[in-house]
């Protein structure tokens, strides 16, 4: 069992993992642990942006790994492999009737152009710090981007998920995603807003494909085809913070397909 600490109120759980770290030798020995906590005063994610939480209502967690430990490769590759690991997760949790989640490159998770979940990655000289954010309930944070979606309001009329019956399953496809050689297929399987017109950092274009080395394929309208490594994705289509209806009764409709869904694919291919 991956060792735990938790604290009802931290400013972030990245800040607090990483406090551990230089301020006790018993936390700073182990290969991996994870803080949790019930509320950030001052979440963050990717470049600065703000991670909104309702108290008690989201999951909120950061793994903390040596950069020595087991087979994880830490290259540039590691917030898709944690992000696919949180898929996989909540693909557990889900029921088949809930939407195939994928994923935005670089690190979120997505449920028909709604964002579930978040993933930022940072390191040091020895360690990686995957930071996780779940909405578990409905959240409405201030300012741009896309609208949130939570887990309670894929099951309306049910008693809300609870963090604890959530967590481990994560925790768990999320280690195994961090060491598993197939990784680019189950990415690309997820891979969101693949030949919509995308736009990042002020060149528009489609994404048709992600390198072994998780740098983003895009072609460019004028046909010319780049491999970016990092920026900001936004889905052109969508405008910005669409809050479109779920549906009458407030959960979002299932994805219509031809096979037996992404979970039995993953598995027979």
């Amino acid at each position: 069992m991956v060792p735990e600490i938790y604290r009802p109120v931290v400013d972030s759980t990245m800040d607090e993992a990483r406090r551990l770290v230089t301020t006790s030798d018993v936390w700073a020995s182990r290969d991996i642990f994870v803080v949790r906590a019930g509320h950030q005063t001052a979440g963050r994610g990717r470049r600065g942006t703000l991670w909104y939480d309702r108290p008690g209502k989201a999951i909120l967690a950061t793994i903390v790994l040596r950069h020595d430990h087991s087979r994880v490769r830490f290259d540039s590759t590691l917030p898709l492999r944690a992000g696919l690991g949180v898929c996989r997760g909540l693909e557990t949790v889900l029921s088949a009737s809930v939407p195939v989640l994928q994923l935005k490159w670089p690190n979120d998770v997505l449920v028909r152009d709604r964002k579930l979940a978040g993933i930022l990655v940072e390191s040091n000289a020895t360690r990686a710090f995957i930071g996780i954010g779940i909405n578990l309930a409905p959240v409405d944070p201030p300012g741009e981007g896309l609208m949130p979606i939570s887990m309670r309001e894929l099951f309306p009329g049910t008693e809300e998920p609870r963090g604890e019956s959530v967590w481990p399953p994560v925790l768990r496809e999320v280690q195994r995603a961090l060491v598993d050689d197939r990784w680019h297929h189950g990415i690309l399987q997820r891979l969101a807003w693949r030949d919509r017109p995308v736009e990042i950092e002020g060149r528009a274009g489609r994404i048709v494909g992600l390198s072994l080395d998780g740098s983003l394929e895009f072609r460019t309208e004028r046909g010319t085809e780049e491999k970016i490594v990092t920026g900001t994705l936004r889905d052109r289509s969508l405008g910005v913070n669409p809050r479109g209806p779920l549906s009458s009764a407030g959960a979002v409709p299932p994805v219509q397909t031809d096979d037996a869904g992404l979970r039995d694919r993953e598995t027979r291919e």
